[in-house]
């Protein structure tokens, strides 16, 4: 997750989110933040 925010951040040589172009990374960086935590929730549960 934090790589994928830093490649977007490095990427676009900015650090305001209204400035950003790359409308494709964004959604990839997001969905990380989004499935990440989600996954550990299920793998947490499932080996419980």
């Amino acid at each position: 997750m934090i790589l994928s925010g830093l490649i977007l951040f490095i990427s676009e040589g900015t650090g305001n989110f209204n400035e950003i172009d790359n409308y494709p990374l964004v959604i990839v960086v997001g969905l990380t933040f989004i499935t990440v935590p989600i996954t550990e929730f299920v793998y947490s549960k499932k080996y419980k």
